[in-house]
Protein backbone atom coordinates (compact mmCIF):
# COMPACT_ATOMS: atom_id res chain seq x y z
CA UNK A 1 0.00 0.00 0.00
CA UNK A 2 2.75 2.70 1.27
CA UNK A 3 4.67 1.30 -2.11
CA UNK A 4 1.68 2.57 -4.20
CA UNK A 5 0.86 5.51 -2.56
CA UNK A 6 4.43 6.52 -3.13
CA UNK A 7 4.36 5.72 -6.88
CA UNK A 8 1.29 8.17 -7.29
CA UNK A 9 3.28 10.67 -5.49
CA UNK A 10 5.64 10.38 -7.61
CA UNK A 11 4.06 10.23 -11.01
CA UNK A 12 1.83 13.23 -10.21
CA UNK A 13 4.71 14.99 -9.61
CA UNK A 14 6.27 13.83 -12.52
CA UNK A 15 3.15 14.74 -14.75
CA UNK A 16 3.23 18.19 -13.31
CA UNK A 17 6.97 18.89 -14.41
CA UNK A 18 6.74 17.57 -17.67
CA UNK A 19 3.55 19.88 -18.37
CA UNK A 20 5.05 23.33 -16.70
CA UNK A 21 8.25 22.72 -18.47
CA UNK A 22 5.67 21.82 -22.03
CA UNK A 23 3.76 25.49 -20.74
CA UNK A 24 7.38 27.41 -20.43
CA UNK A 25 9.11 25.72 -23.19
CA UNK A 26 9.41 28.73 -24.83
CA UNK A 27 10.63 30.64 -22.30
CA UNK A 28 14.56 32.14 -23.33
CA UNK A 29 17.75 29.69 -22.82
CA UNK A 30 18.73 28.83 -19.63
CA UNK A 31 15.85 31.31 -17.54
CA UNK A 32 13.87 28.68 -15.61
CA UNK A 33 10.32 29.76 -13.82
CA UNK A 34 9.36 29.62 -10.41
CA UNK A 35 5.94 29.25 -10.80
CA UNK A 36 6.44 25.37 -12.49
CA UNK A 37 7.77 24.84 -8.95
CA UNK A 38 5.41 26.23 -7.24
CA UNK A 39 2.85 23.75 -9.03
CA UNK A 40 4.83 20.98 -8.19
CA UNK A 41 5.29 21.84 -4.45
CA UNK A 42 1.65 22.72 -4.01
CA UNK A 43 -0.02 19.69 -5.64
CA UNK A 44 2.48 16.99 -4.34
CA UNK A 45 5.14 18.50 -1.74
CA UNK A 46 7.47 16.95 -3.51
CA UNK A 47 10.54 19.58 -5.06
CA UNK A 48 9.63 22.56 -2.72
CA UNK A 49 11.77 25.50 -2.07
CA UNK A 50 13.19 28.30 -4.29
CA UNK A 51 14.00 27.46 -8.17
CA UNK A 52 17.93 27.70 -8.57
CA UNK A 53 17.87 31.51 -9.68
CA UNK A 54 21.75 31.45 -10.30
CA UNK A 55 20.83 29.59 -13.51
CA UNK A 56 19.33 32.85 -15.04
CA UNK A 57 21.78 33.35 -17.73
CA UNK A 58 22.35 37.14 -17.71
CA UNK A 59 24.52 36.99 -20.90
CA UNK A 60 21.42 36.01 -22.62
CA UNK A 61 19.45 38.86 -21.42
CA UNK A 62 22.51 40.81 -22.29
CA UNK A 63 22.87 39.63 -25.74
CA UNK A 64 18.94 39.73 -26.71
CA UNK A 65 18.62 43.56 -24.86
CA UNK A 66 21.28 44.39 -27.30
CA UNK A 67 19.94 42.87 -30.25
CA UNK A 68 16.50 44.64 -29.77
CA UNK A 69 17.49 48.42 -28.94
CA UNK A 70 19.54 51.08 -30.59
CA UNK A 71 21.80 52.95 -28.11
CA UNK A 72 21.64 52.84 -24.24
CA UNK A 73 24.26 49.93 -23.36
CA UNK A 74 25.55 51.18 -20.32
CA UNK A 75 21.82 51.38 -19.28
CA UNK A 76 21.23 48.17 -20.16
CA UNK A 77 24.40 47.16 -18.29
CA UNK A 78 23.71 48.94 -15.55
CA UNK A 79 20.29 47.75 -15.11
CA UNK A 80 20.87 43.47 -15.47
CA UNK A 81 23.78 44.22 -12.97
CA UNK A 82 21.37 45.61 -10.99
CA UNK A 83 18.75 42.99 -11.17
CA UNK A 84 21.48 40.30 -10.68
CA UNK A 85 21.97 41.31 -7.58
CA UNK A 86 18.96 41.62 -6.66
CA UNK A 87 17.53 38.33 -7.51
CA UNK A 88 20.57 36.03 -6.31
CA UNK A 89 20.68 38.24 -3.09
CA UNK A 90 17.50 38.10 -1.71
CA UNK A 91 16.42 41.58 -0.05
CA UNK A 92 13.33 42.47 2.16
CA UNK A 93 13.35 45.41 -0.19
CA UNK A 94 12.74 45.75 -3.74
CA UNK A 95 14.76 46.76 -6.66
CA UNK A 96 13.47 50.59 -7.84
CA UNK A 97 14.79 51.77 -10.72
CA UNK A 98 14.04 55.43 -12.37
CA UNK A 99 14.15 56.06 -15.90
CA UNK A 100 14.34 59.68 -16.79
CA UNK A 101 14.45 61.43 -19.73
CA UNK A 102 12.67 62.75 -22.98
CA UNK A 103 9.70 61.27 -24.45
CA UNK A 104 10.48 58.63 -27.34
CA UNK A 105 14.23 57.63 -25.40
CA UNK A 106 13.15 54.03 -24.51
CA UNK A 107 12.00 54.20 -21.43
CA UNK A 108 8.35 52.20 -22.44
CA UNK A 109 10.35 49.97 -24.54
CA UNK A 110 12.97 48.76 -22.67
CA UNK A 111 10.75 48.39 -19.84
CA UNK A 112 8.54 45.93 -21.84
CA UNK A 113 11.47 44.39 -22.95
CA UNK A 114 12.66 43.35 -19.32
CA UNK A 115 9.21 42.11 -18.72
CA UNK A 116 9.71 39.94 -21.55
CA UNK A 117 13.53 38.81 -21.30
CA UNK A 118 12.53 37.90 -17.68
CA UNK A 119 9.88 35.52 -18.79
CA UNK A 120 9.60 35.66 -22.55
CA UNK A 121 6.12 36.70 -21.72
CA UNK A 122 4.92 40.64 -21.64
CA UNK A 123 2.01 40.15 -19.06
CA UNK A 124 5.48 39.68 -17.33
CA UNK A 125 5.32 43.74 -16.60
CA UNK A 126 2.69 44.93 -14.73
CA UNK A 127 2.01 48.61 -16.03
CA UNK A 128 0.22 50.98 -13.85
CA UNK A 129 -0.67 54.70 -15.75
CA UNK A 130 -0.10 57.12 -13.23
CA UNK A 131 -2.83 59.86 -14.49
CA UNK A 132 -5.57 57.08 -14.34
CA UNK A 133 -4.46 54.91 -11.79
CA UNK A 134 -4.52 57.37 -8.95
CA UNK A 135 -8.29 56.91 -8.33
CA UNK A 136 -7.68 53.12 -7.65
CA UNK A 137 -7.87 52.15 -3.90
CA UNK A 138 -4.96 50.67 -2.29
CA UNK A 139 -6.61 47.32 -2.01
CA UNK A 140 -7.46 47.07 -5.79
CA UNK A 141 -3.70 47.92 -6.50
CA UNK A 142 -2.06 45.74 -3.53
CA UNK A 143 -4.25 42.87 -5.31
CA UNK A 144 -3.20 43.22 -8.34
CA UNK A 145 0.56 43.33 -7.36
CA UNK A 146 -0.02 40.27 -5.43
CA UNK A 147 -1.80 38.56 -8.61
CA UNK A 148 1.15 39.86 -10.32
CA UNK A 149 4.01 38.64 -8.44
CA UNK A 150 1.92 35.27 -7.47
CA UNK A 151 2.29 34.53 -11.23
CA UNK A 152 5.33 35.97 -11.88
CA UNK A 153 7.77 36.28 -8.81
CA UNK A 154 10.34 37.79 -10.77
CA UNK A 155 8.00 39.85 -12.79
CA UNK A 156 8.78 43.90 -13.07
CA UNK A 157 6.01 46.70 -12.58
CA UNK A 158 6.39 49.79 -13.95
CA UNK A 159 5.19 53.41 -13.14
CA UNK A 160 4.70 55.27 -16.27
CA UNK A 161 4.45 58.98 -16.59
CA UNK A 162 5.92 58.95 -12.89
CA UNK A 163 6.06 62.16 -12.39
CA UNK A 164 2.62 62.25 -12.21
CA UNK A 165 2.20 59.13 -9.75
CA UNK A 166 2.75 61.47 -6.33
CA UNK A 167 -0.56 60.53 -4.93
CA UNK A 168 -0.12 57.31 -6.03
CA UNK A 169 2.84 56.43 -4.32
CA UNK A 170 1.21 57.79 -1.13
CA UNK A 171 -0.63 54.84 -1.21
CA UNK A 172 2.11 52.44 -1.68
CA UNK A 173 4.46 53.75 0.56
CA UNK A 174 4.70 50.39 2.68
CA UNK A 175 4.99 48.27 -0.81
CA UNK A 176 7.88 50.58 -1.83
CA UNK A 177 9.77 50.36 1.04
CA UNK A 178 9.12 46.50 2.13
CA UNK A 179 8.08 44.63 -1.17
CA UNK A 180 5.08 44.07 0.66
CA UNK A 181 1.31 44.44 0.79
CA UNK A 182 -1.02 43.82 3.12
CA UNK A 183 -4.65 42.77 1.89
CA UNK A 184 -7.28 42.38 5.09
CA UNK A 185 -4.94 42.04 7.50
CA UNK A 186 -2.41 39.73 5.75
CA UNK A 187 0.49 40.32 4.69
CA UNK A 188 2.55 39.29 1.48
CA UNK A 189 6.18 39.79 1.07
CA UNK A 190 7.54 39.67 -2.46
CA UNK A 191 11.52 39.25 -2.29
CA UNK A 192 11.84 39.94 -5.71
CA UNK A 193 9.45 42.76 -6.55
CA UNK A 194 11.08 44.78 -8.99
CA UNK A 195 10.24 48.31 -9.87
CA UNK A 196 10.42 51.01 -12.42
CA UNK A 197 9.72 54.34 -12.47
CA UNK A 198 9.54 56.10 -16.19
CA UNK A 199 9.41 59.57 -15.87
CA UNK A 200 10.09 62.54 -18.30
CA UNK A 201 11.57 64.53 -15.18
CA UNK A 202 14.28 65.73 -14.96
CA UNK A 203 14.79 65.56 -18.48
CA UNK A 204 16.03 69.12 -19.22
CA UNK A 205 18.82 67.77 -16.76
CA UNK A 206 20.15 65.77 -19.97
CA UNK A 207 19.60 68.22 -22.54
CA UNK A 208 23.60 69.45 -22.48
CA UNK A 209 24.85 66.35 -21.14
CA UNK A 210 27.16 63.51 -23.15
CA UNK A 211 26.49 60.31 -22.40
CA UNK A 212 30.01 59.32 -22.84
CA UNK A 213 30.90 61.62 -19.25
CA UNK A 214 31.76 58.62 -16.81
CA UNK A 215 29.71 60.55 -14.41
CA UNK A 216 26.66 58.68 -15.66
CA UNK A 217 28.23 55.79 -14.10
CA UNK A 218 28.50 56.99 -11.09
CA UNK A 219 25.24 56.53 -9.10
CA UNK A 220 26.23 58.44 -6.01
CA UNK A 221 27.29 61.26 -7.92
CA UNK A 222 23.95 61.41 -9.94
CA UNK A 223 21.90 60.33 -6.35
CA UNK A 224 23.23 63.67 -4.79
CA UNK A 225 22.30 65.93 -8.50
CA UNK A 226 18.75 64.28 -8.64
CA UNK A 227 17.60 64.48 -5.03
CA UNK A 228 16.74 68.02 -4.85
CA UNK A 229 15.01 67.43 -7.35
CA UNK A 230 12.91 64.84 -7.09
CA UNK A 231 12.10 66.19 -3.46
CA UNK A 232 10.46 69.07 -5.33
CA UNK A 233 8.36 66.58 -7.18
CA UNK A 234 7.55 64.28 -4.48
CA UNK A 235 7.03 65.88 -1.18
CA UNK A 236 8.13 62.72 0.85
CA UNK A 237 11.42 63.12 1.59
CA UNK A 238 11.99 59.97 1.66
CA UNK A 239 11.16 58.71 -1.88
CA UNK A 240 14.38 59.39 -3.45
CA UNK A 241 15.97 57.01 -0.69
CA UNK A 242 13.88 54.07 -2.23
CA UNK A 243 15.32 54.39 -5.27
CA UNK A 244 18.04 52.38 -6.13
CA UNK A 245 19.73 53.49 -9.11
CA UNK A 246 18.90 56.84 -11.59
CA UNK A 247 18.95 55.73 -14.88
CA UNK A 248 19.54 59.06 -17.56
CA UNK A 249 18.32 58.10 -21.51
CA UNK A 250 19.98 60.74 -23.75
CA UNK A 251 17.95 62.07 -26.49
CA UNK A 252 18.52 59.94 -29.62
CA UNK A 253 20.96 60.62 -31.95
CA UNK A 254 20.88 60.44 -35.62
CA UNK A 255 22.99 57.54 -35.91
CA UNK A 256 20.76 55.58 -33.12
CA UNK A 257 17.92 56.56 -35.40
CA UNK A 258 19.10 54.79 -37.86
CA UNK A 259 19.70 51.95 -35.90
CA UNK A 260 15.80 52.28 -34.80
CA UNK A 261 14.84 52.18 -37.79
CA UNK A 262 16.47 48.69 -38.69
CA UNK A 263 15.50 47.15 -35.09
CA UNK A 264 12.08 47.92 -36.06
CA UNK A 265 11.84 46.59 -39.62
CA UNK A 266 13.12 43.61 -38.14
CA UNK A 267 9.87 43.69 -35.67
CA UNK A 268 8.19 44.29 -38.18
CA UNK A 269 9.78 41.42 -40.87
CA UNK A 270 9.26 38.87 -37.81
CA UNK A 271 5.31 39.64 -37.56
CA UNK A 272 5.11 39.60 -41.60
CA UNK A 273 6.65 36.57 -41.91
CA UNK A 274 4.57 34.63 -39.05
CA UNK A 275 1.64 35.87 -40.55
CA UNK A 276 1.54 36.94 -44.69
CA UNK A 277 4.08 36.16 -46.21
CA UNK A 278 6.92 33.12 -46.70
CA UNK A 279 9.76 35.60 -46.79
CA UNK A 280 10.55 39.72 -46.55
CA UNK A 281 13.49 41.71 -47.38
CA UNK A 282 14.48 45.22 -46.99
CA UNK A 283 17.60 47.13 -48.20
CA UNK A 284 20.03 48.91 -46.32
CA UNK A 285 18.95 52.24 -48.51
CA UNK A 286 14.80 52.03 -46.88
CA UNK A 287 17.14 51.43 -43.29
CA UNK A 288 18.70 54.82 -43.98
CA UNK A 289 15.80 56.79 -45.39
CA UNK A 290 13.60 55.92 -42.65
CA UNK A 291 16.57 56.95 -40.03
CA UNK A 292 16.98 60.26 -42.13
CA UNK A 293 13.33 60.97 -42.03
CA UNK A 294 12.69 60.53 -38.16
CA UNK A 295 12.18 63.41 -36.28
CA UNK A 296 14.48 63.83 -33.76
CA UNK A 297 12.37 65.79 -31.45
CA UNK A 298 10.05 63.59 -30.82
CA UNK A 299 13.01 61.12 -30.89
CA UNK A 300 12.53 57.28 -31.72
CA UNK A 301 8.42 57.58 -30.73
CA UNK A 302 6.81 57.65 -33.96
CA UNK A 303 8.93 55.47 -35.97
CA UNK A 304 7.71 52.16 -35.19
CA UNK A 305 4.52 53.77 -36.10
CA UNK A 306 4.86 55.22 -39.39
CA UNK A 307 6.49 52.05 -39.95
CA UNK A 308 3.34 49.98 -38.97
CA UNK A 309 0.96 52.35 -40.86
CA UNK A 310 2.34 53.18 -43.94
CA UNK A 311 4.01 49.91 -45.26
CA UNK A 312 1.83 47.42 -43.84
CA UNK A 313 -1.23 49.42 -45.15
CA UNK A 314 0.41 49.16 -48.53
CA UNK A 315 0.70 45.46 -48.22
CA UNK A 316 -2.66 45.11 -46.60
CA UNK A 317 -3.59 46.67 -49.62
CA UNK A 318 -1.85 44.68 -51.82
CA UNK A 319 -2.95 40.94 -50.27
CA UNK A 320 -4.11 38.52 -52.21
CA UNK A 321 -3.46 40.80 -55.59
CA UNK A 322 -0.24 40.57 -55.81
CA UNK A 323 0.93 37.63 -53.84
CA UNK A 324 0.23 34.84 -51.54
CA UNK A 325 1.13 33.59 -48.32
CA UNK A 326 3.84 31.87 -49.91
CA UNK A 327 5.36 34.33 -51.83
CA UNK A 328 8.70 36.26 -50.92
CA UNK A 329 8.32 40.49 -51.23
CA UNK A 330 10.98 42.92 -51.40
CA UNK A 331 10.90 46.47 -49.96
CA UNK A 332 13.14 49.10 -51.57
CA UNK A 333 13.64 53.04 -51.42
CA UNK A 334 15.12 54.28 -54.62
CA UNK A 335 15.07 57.77 -56.36
CA UNK A 336 12.12 59.26 -53.69
CA UNK A 337 10.39 56.23 -54.01
CA UNK A 338 9.86 53.02 -51.82
CA UNK A 339 9.14 50.08 -54.05
CA UNK A 340 7.47 46.73 -53.13
CA UNK A 341 7.35 43.98 -55.32
CA UNK A 342 7.55 39.73 -55.15
CA UNK A 343 11.07 39.13 -54.75
CA UNK A 344 11.25 36.00 -57.08
CA UNK A 345 9.88 37.99 -60.45
CA UNK A 346 10.12 41.24 -59.46
CA UNK A 347 6.89 41.98 -59.87
CA UNK A 348 6.05 45.39 -59.50
CA UNK A 349 3.57 45.81 -56.49
CA UNK A 350 3.51 48.89 -55.27
CA UNK A 351 5.39 52.41 -55.93
CA UNK A 352 5.09 55.22 -53.86
CA UNK A 353 6.36 58.39 -52.46
CA UNK A 354 6.87 58.73 -48.67
CA UNK A 355 6.17 62.60 -48.68
CA UNK A 356 2.52 61.91 -50.17
CA UNK A 357 1.51 59.48 -47.60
Amino acid sequence: MNRLIFLSFFLTALFFTINCQDHFSDRLPDIHDQFSNSLVCKYTGLLCGPYPLKKISFSEMHKYLLKKVAGHRKIITNILEALELHLTDISDTPLVLYFFGETGTGKTYLSELLGKVLYKNTNALLKFDCGTSANESTEIIYELIKEHYTRYPRGAILFDEAEQCNELFSKLNYFLDSGSVMIKKKTYHFPHAFIILASNYPSYFLINGDPADPKWNDFKKIREELTPLISKLYPDPLFANRISRFLPFFPTTRKELIEVARIQLENFKEQIENNWLEEIHYSDELVDYLGSIADPKVNAGGLAKTIQIKIMQRLLHMRGEVYNRYDSMSIHYHNDTIHIYKTEDNTQGSNFNWNEL
